[in-house]
């Protein structure tokens, strides 16, 4: 802890600390081994279900069952959790609490699977990311659906690795790390259904320049910014703000320069990605017609309701 406070980068630093210690250690235990063992922990760490009998399975039935059961009653405080460590803090959530708790679930979960089954690699990285792009990041369908998920995965995948080079049989976990790596790199560059991108750029302008007739309003404005990252624009009255904003938005698009947004310029996006990607509050506040707020709202669902334009 950092001033009574989890901190991600003393954890990390912490993991590649155990690691290495854990390798020495590996590193020992393979130096003294007979051959017969070192050949069964080679195919231990490359991770499969050849060690698979009716009393592995039902011991591993109850002691994943117990933490799987643990972490599904904290569904609710993991949906807040994803708003951010203050709002979750602010809603009544032990923040830290809660932190060691998953950390302990998710520990002993994956530490009683590789105990069993070897080290099968990405099916924990790519299942829950490819379940929130199917039914959303809702932790009640996103938990048993990762389960399921998982399941399936790894049995599509010990099919393969009996069949691709038959009547030899191909580690478990080569067939997952060739499949699940390449699509958590695609996940990442791609940026889908929220996940991580190559670049912190969200918004970025480039010599941005406007004038109307021979009056300079916007005069090589260039600016980043990153994710999670608040930006006010302050200035007196006809310094050009709302204008700025209009460009940006390309309500304005008779503008010299260039606007990236997620590393795309403005022009090039699909208009209905675009409205899923972003959202703006204009500031005019009079409706010509009496439309209650929950009609307004629906109306912001538009965009993820109709084809793309």
């Amino acid at each position: 802890k950092v001033f009574n406070k989890t901190n991600i980068m003393v954890m990390l630093l912490s993991g590649i600390a155990i690691n290495a210690l854990s390798g020495s250690i590996i590193g020992f235990l393979v130096t003294i081994s007979s051959d017969i063992e070192l050949r069964s922990f080679t195919f231990w760490s490359l991770g499969g279900l050849d060690a698979a009998e009716w009393q592995i399975v039902f011991i591993m039935l109850i002691l994943i069952t117990i933490p799987y059961l643990c972490a599904h009653s904290l569904i609710k405080k993991l949906d807040i959790f994803m708003l951010g460590d203050s709002e979750a803090q602010h809603l009544g959530i032990n923040i830290e609490k809660l932190k060691r708790t998953i950390i302990l679930i998710s520990s002993i979960m994956v530490g009683i699977s590789v105990a069993f089954c070897g080290m099968i690699g990405f099916v924990g990285l790519v299942t829950p990311h490819l379940i929130r792009l199917c039914i959303g990041p809702n932790h009640k369908y996103l938990i048993p659906g990762s389960a399921l998920l998982g399941a399936i995965i790894i049995l599509i995948s010990d099919l393969i690795s009996k069949s691709i080079i038959a009547p030899a049989q191909l580690p478990l976990g080569v067939v997952t790390s060739t499949i699940g790596a390449p699509f958590f790199i695609w996940l990442i560059i791609n940026k889908k259904g929220g996940f991580i991108i190559l670049s912190s750029s969200l918004l970025k302008t480039h010599s941005v320049s406007f004038k109307v007739n021979d009056k300079v309003i916007i005069d090589n404005i260039s600016f980043d910014v990153s994710n999670k990252d608040i930006v006010s624009i302050i200035g007196p009255n006809g310094s050009g703000k709302s204008t700025l904003i209009k460009i940006i938005s390309h309500e304005i698009n008779n503008y010299k320069g260039e606007i990236y947004f997620q590393n795309k310029t403005i022009p090039k996006w699909n208009i209905n990605k675009l409205s899923q990607s972003r959202a703006i509050l204009s500031q005019d506040n009079y409706l010509s017609f009496p439309f209650t707020a929950l009609d307004v709202i629906k109306m912001g669902r538009f965009p993820y309701k109709e084809p793309n334009n």
